[in-house]
This record gives structure tokens, sequence and C-alpha cells, in this order.
């Protein structure tokens, strides 16, 4: 059993799993390097570690702050590569894309969220109550919902990563 933790110290023994994953977690994580340097310890030599995380490229203007509160931080590719090479011998990052149709609903939420974002200097959409909050979205054009049209949902990954909805990447423990 786990509970909350700040991921700088996973109560697991050293070299206990083949295999990890952290799907959009690194972007929360205060101290990044202590959250990878763990994963790394509890993995086995041979293993491997897959993370994704929000496409940057996708989400935020250059220099621009993540809008989302909870994010201390955004990657594009390099970023991250760089960020997982501190750690690990053996980074490859990927780009996860979606039919086209699925994407343009992707980015025309993204879109509406940093509308919002932007509008929202007083951080409503963390304080309104649910209705008044839909109300205010509304207002400024970011409802959130999606078309109706059917999509195939189908997501795959790419080597180019720029264009990637989130980025996937995969880590090997060791270069054995």
């Amino acid at each position: 059993r786990f509970s909350a933790f700040d991921g700088a110290r996973i109560p697991l023994d050293d070299a206990a799993f083949d295999a990890a994953v952290s799907f959009q977690v690194i972007e929360h994580v205060t101290d990044v390097f202590a959250y990878l340097t763990e994963i790394r310890r509890v993995l086995r030599p041979t293993g491997w570690v897959m993370f994704t995380t929000p496409n940057r490229l996708l989400r935020l203007g250059p220099g621009e702050s993540p809008w989302n509160r909870y994010h201390l931080r955004e990657y594009d590719p390099q970023g991250l590569a760089d960020d997982l090479g501190r750690v690990f011998p053996s980074v490859r990052v990927l780009g996860i894309r979606a039919s086209p149709e699925a994407e343009a609903i992707e980015i025309a939420r993204v879109q509406r969220a940093r509308r919002w974002a932007r509008w929202d200097v007083l951080d409503l959409r963390y304080r309104l109550p649910g209705a008044l909050n839909e109300w205010a979205r509304r207002l400024v054009g970011s409802d959130g919902k999606a078309s109706g049209a059917a999509i195939d949902p189908a997501f795959y990954t790419s080597e180019d990563a720029e264009r990637g909805l989130d980025l996937l990447a995969v880590c090997l423990a060791s270069n054995k």
C-alpha cells in the first residue's frame, strides 16, 4: 500500500521491478532529479520505464508558463530527453498522435483552456462552484465540450514528437 508522497523516496527495495510507468506525473513533481533517480533505483539493471507528459509545443507559446496551476513545468521533446538523460543512459522520446478528427478536438480544447486561463486572472476556475464555473467558461468560449462527431479513438506513436498531443518517453535503466 502506498500513500501520497513526493516521489523523492520510494519505499521499495533497490532493483525491485522490471518496468515502471509514470503517466502524466513528471510535470507535477517538485524535484525531478530525485524523482527520476528513485525510479531508476527501484528498476533492475535490465529494466525500463515509460513516461508520458503533455507536449509543451501544443499547449504553450514561447516563454509562456504553464496555465495549469498544478503543472510546475511542461516539456518539449528535447527538454524531456535532456532531463531524462541526466538519469537514464538510453532515452527515446516519441509523440502520441491520434486521428485528424481527434487531434482537432484536442487542439480546440487546449485553445479554449488557454483562453480561459488568460481571462481567469482571479483563478475562478479553481474556486467557482460547478454550474457557475461552466457559465464563466461558456462566456469566454471555453466550455470544454467536444464535438459530437464520431472519431477514431486510436492513438499511436510518431517519430515526429514535436507534433504529438503528448510526449511518450521510453528509458532503459542501463546500457546492458
